[in-house]
């Protein structure tokens, strides 16, 4: 991923003093069974996703711990350990900036999990509405 000068300094012209991070794992390109079981364990619990869809349209830039708490209203003690868990999953990097932690998505991983996800022994799956019953009569999604 490149970094232009419009992704470090804001439109104002003022230094924000943030560098981006150096990557935290090199490219993945393909991505073990087990990683890609660790990085869907990561995501697999409500609070986590939050957390997730919360950072990533920020990009590297990410938030710090104490802000996602209070956005999510989560003890910080609570947040700590999900946090820990999605590291672990390395679906989150972790870096420090002055006394704060600050956590931002691993858009490689990512990349590399919707990759796998969607390839099967080489063959791109293309689910079609069809396929997955959108049109059934019986769907509870048309009961509602």
């Amino acid at each position: 991923m490149e970094f232009t000068t419009r992704d470090v300094v804001p439109s104002n012209g003022l230094s924000s003093g943030y560098a981006p991070p150096p990557p935290a794992v090199a490219a993945v390109h393909n991505l073990t069974p087990d990683t890609a079981v660790a990085a869907l364990a990561a995501l697999g619990h409500g609070l986590r996703l939050d957390i997730w869809r919360m950072l990533a349209p920020l990009g590297p830039i990410g938030l710090s711990a104490g802000t996602i708490s209070t956005r999510l209203a989560v003890a910080p003690s609570s947040l700590s350990f999900h946090l820990q868990q999605m590291i672990h999953g390395r679906i989150l990097v972790q870096r420090r900036s002055s006394r704060q932690l600050i956590y931002a998505v691993n858009h490689e991983i990512t990349a590399a999990l919707s990759s796998f996800l969607l390839n099967a022994g080489g063959d791109l799956i293309r689910l079609a509405p069809e396929v997955l019953g959108a049109d059934q009569s019986d769907d509870v999604a048309n009961e509602r």
